[in-house]
């Protein structure tokens, strides 16, 4: 019992620890423009789903429109590259427990682990996308 429990720790913690995303993506994403572009996005979709924009100018709508699609086009991308990492580490056998290669419970908490890890990373922008549908339907 002990030794199925520790198995599934070092798959937990072996799933985490592996990023679900390329390191020229995760590079990209820390460049201080994209970060500032991020933010603007994100208080553009904030602008657009609070009714408050009816009292802007006709031109900051459009900004934020803008905006907020370049954010929308971004998060496709990231998801894309995403889902195509993961693919690509699990075929590899990236996660594989090292010290241990026949503890399949390890091998398989972390193929888990960075599988939900992955798909709750790309499940908050589409979340927005369509709340945003929602919101201007």
């Amino acid at each position: 019992m002990e030794k199925s429990i520790n198995s599934i720790f070092k798959g937990i913690k072996k799933g985490y620890q592996i990023p679900t995303l390329p390191n020229h993506i995760l590079e990209f994403t820390n460049k201080p423009l994209i970060r500032i572009m991020r933010f603007i996005s994100g208080v553009s979709f904030l602008t657009i789903l609070n009714k408050s924009y009816l009292n802007y100018h006709i031109s900051i709508l459009f900004i934020a429109m803008f905006f907020a699609v370049i954010f929308t086009i971004y998060h496709f991308y990231l998801a894309y590259h995403r889902f195509k990492h993961i693919i690509f580490l699990l075929k590899s056998g990236a996660y594989e427990v090292r010290n241990y290669p026949l503890d399949r419970l390890a091998f398989l908490m972390a193929n888990t682990i960075d599988c939900l890890k992955g798909v709750c990373e790309q499940t908050q922008p589409i979340g927005l996308g369509l709340g945003l549908m929602l919101r201007t339907y």
